[in-house]
């Protein structure tokens, strides 16, 4: 695990540790759609996978434009596109234009309920990739397991997520039939909120 604020510069370009786990856990997520679709032998699983990958760069396109989108006397400075990116609900944003996109494009193709199993599969993996790999300090914690800051524990909460989500995905592929219409999908997303409601209270 990193502290999320660590940067690496190459050239003109810097990375944040919390940028470089969001692209490991956009592939983490790509690979169990994948493998999630192989599974079920959906047949059109290469349309799928195109779909989710442009899904991919929508969110990123989205997230790095959004300063842009708020403020947008910014694009008088060309070099500002290099260093400016994310912002006030930039994350939210540049999700929901991803989950909207796929779940047309599934829509208006009638796949089958796998696509959005798969769908649902590949962002819980991500979720559970991303909260390995990127430190999230809670509140103080009484305990002796956690972040010490300064003398001064803190629960891990990243630590807590990685394995509500995982408990999320284990409880989905393994206890729910995959033969039941969007039944994976609707556990992993009331999963997701109820890890989200666990996680909260140690929240800073």
């Amino acid at each position: 695990m990193t502290e999320p604020f660590i940067t690496w510069s190459v050239g003109p370009f810097t990375i944040s540790a919390q940028m470089l786990f969001i692209f490991i856990a956009a592939a983490s997520g790509y690979g169990a759609m994948s493998l999630y679709l192989k599974e079920q032998r959906v047949g059109n699983r290469g349309e799928i996978l195109d779909t989710f990958l442009t899904s991919l760069i929508i969110c990123a396109v989205v997230y790095k434009m959004w300063p842009f989108i708020l403020d947008p006397k910014l694009l008088t400075s060309p070099g500002n596109l290099l260093y400016f990116a994310g912002g006030p609900y930039a994350a939210y944003a540049s999700a929901g234009a991803a989950v909207i996109y796929f779940l047309l494009q599934s829509v208006r193709k009638k796949w089958s309920h796998h696509s959005l199993d798969s769908f649902m599969a590949a962002i819980t993996t991500a979720l559970i990739v991303f909260s390995l790999g990127v430190k999230k300090y809670g509140l103080p914690s009484p305990f002796s397991f956690g972040y010490i800051y300064e003398g001064v524990i803190y629960h891990p909460v990243n630590f807590y997520y990685s394995w509500l989500f995982l408990l999320v995905l284990l409880a989905a592929v393994l206890l729910v039939p995959s033969s039941k219409k969007y039944a994976r999908s609707i556990t992993m997303l009331t999963g997701l909120v109820i890890a989200y409601g666990l996680a909260a209270p140690f929240q800073v």
